[in-house]
Formats: C-alpha cells, sequence, structure tokens
C-alpha cells in the first residue's frame, strides 16, 4: 500500500463514502451516495475507484459480476499523509508555519476547539521533555 496517495476533489470524495460504509460498497453503492452531493455518470465513479485501485488507496474482490471495494487506510491515516504532504511540499516542512497558517484561516474557532488545541500543544510538550 502506497503510505501517501495524493487524492483529487472526487477521490477524496469517493474515499469518504467509502470511510463513512460500515461495509464494502459496489461501485453503484458509491454512485448513489454520491448523487446526493452532485451529479456524476456512473462510469465516472467506476473510473475513479479504478484509478484509487492502481493507487493502492482501495482494494477490491468480485461480488457476483461487480466489484465490491474498501479504503485500504483510515481516514485519520489519510489525512496524516496529505498534511504531511503538504507540510513538505508548501511550508517546506515548518509544522509550525503550517499550524499558523491554519489556525489564521480558522476564524470560526470555539472556545472549546481552541482549549483543545491547548490541551493538545500540551501534550506534544510532554511527549518531547520526555525524549
Amino acid at each position: 500500500m502506497n503510505n501517501n496517495p495524493t487524492y483529487g476533489e472526487l477521490e477524496l470524495e469517493v474515499m469518504s463514502c467509502l470511510w463513512e460504509a460500515e461495509r464494502p460498497l459496489l461501485v453503484a453503492d458509491v454512485h448513489e451516495r454520491l448523487q446526493v452531493r452532485r451529479e456524476l455518470a456512473y462510469t465516472t465513479v467506476l473510473t475513479v475507484l479504478g484509478n484509487l485501485f492502481k493507487k493502492k488507496a482501495v482494494d477490491r474482490a468480485r461480488q457476483g459480476k461487480a466489484h465490491v471495494y474498501w479504503p485500504l487506510q483510515k481516514r485519520e491515516q489519510a489525512a496524516a499523509g496529505l498534511f504531511q504532504n503538504l507540510l513538505k511540499r508548501i511550508y517546506n516542512n515548518s509544522s509550525t508555519e503550517m499550524l499558523a497558517g491554519f489556525l489564521k484561516t480558522s476564524t470560526s474557532l470555539t472556545p472549546g476547539q481552541i482549549e483543545n488545541l491547548k490541551e493538545e500543544l500540551a501534550k506534544l510538550e510532554g511527549e518531547k521533555e520526555r525524549e
């Protein structure tokens, strides 16, 4: 499995459908779920799933005449890979700059969310001190 595949917008929408599902999905299932968000041809969804399979982001198994698909990474693992890619490509590996950039664009943080961020930073500080 590719640890850090990159995803286009539609690929992420398809992956979200698979992550939210409690079972492997047929192309028709993914197509139906995506129709709520946007109108897409069945063949487009089939192509996207094929591309994700080639990237090793999903796996598939034959079920009758069709295939069922499931993700090979959890959403959190994929997000970590995307963050790592963003950190490297945009922020030259400066996590401080990346976090500052995120905070500048997230103007709707609630006091509770700000507190959660502080707690996560405190945990990181504790981990660094133990190293």
